[in-house]
């Protein structure tokens, strides 16, 4: 996966995703699909160490990945309000 013109810097930010996952990008969003849970955990992770924001006040720069909304299925099981 490669994460273009985060915080506008040229070089690519660049992370991996397990097997058996599914990535697409919607506008802003990515969106993980998958059979495993803890597959799709690790490749969150991933993407959200990979655009970790160093050397910058969190305060004033506060661009990054965040995870908005957990669902399996049509069931929504966890979602940021």
């Amino acid at each position: 996966i490669h994460v273009v013109n985060f915080l506008g810097e040229r070089a690519p930010r660049v992370t991996k995703y397990l097997k058996n996952v599914e990535v697409k990008v919607d506008g802003e969003d990515v969106i993980l699909t998958g059979p495993d849970k803890e597959t799709l955990g690790q490749t969150a992770a991933n993407i959200k160490k990979a655009c970790r924001i160093r050397k910058k006040d969190p305060r004033v720069f506060q661009d990054g990945v965040y995870l908005y909304k957990i669902q399996s299925g049509d069931q929504v099981t966890w979602e940021v309000k």
